[in-house]
């Protein structure tokens, strides 16, 4: 079910597993910066609203990358944010792009240090079954 779409992103929710997907296309460099962080607070306001456990960042449509300061607010207020939520587990669809997938590594490499589980994918099919496996 979509829950809202822009030209940058879509958020779905798969109820039957608990999921928020966020599903990234930008093939440019306008979704940088304060564009980035306000595509992603759209996503913790469903996350508000839909109560998921489990998150899909999917990054495989397209190539923006995630600047260091945005990594250090992601890290440390919008994380914080989804497990006080109740999030578990999140599954990245990786950009074929080098620098996306690098800066989305970076990202998805802090949630080890949350408590959130996450593993990395090329495709969306294999990251929405190991979320509706992941605890």
């Amino acid at each position: 079910m979509t829950i809202f779409e822009d030209h940058f992103q879509k958020i779905s929710f798969h109820k039957e597993i608990n999921t928020i997907e966020q599903e990234f296309f930008v093939k440019d460099e306008s979704l940088y910066g304060e564009n980035y962080k306000k595509e992603v607070l759209l996503l913790l306001d469903a996350c508000i609203r839909y109560k998921p456990e489990k998150i899909l960042i999917h990054n495989g449509n397209s190539d923006h990358i995630i600047d260091e300061e945005l990594q250090v607010w992601i890290q440390t207020e919008f994380n914080p944010k989804l497990i006080e939520l109740g999030v578990t587990c999140k599954a990245y669809v990786l950009s074929p792009e080098i620098f996306s997938m690098l800066s989305t590594e970076l990202v998805a490499e802090q949630n080890v240090e949350l408590g959130i589980h996450y593993k990395l994918f090329d495709n969306k099919p294999e990251a929405l079954a190991w979320l509706g496996a992941c605890f």
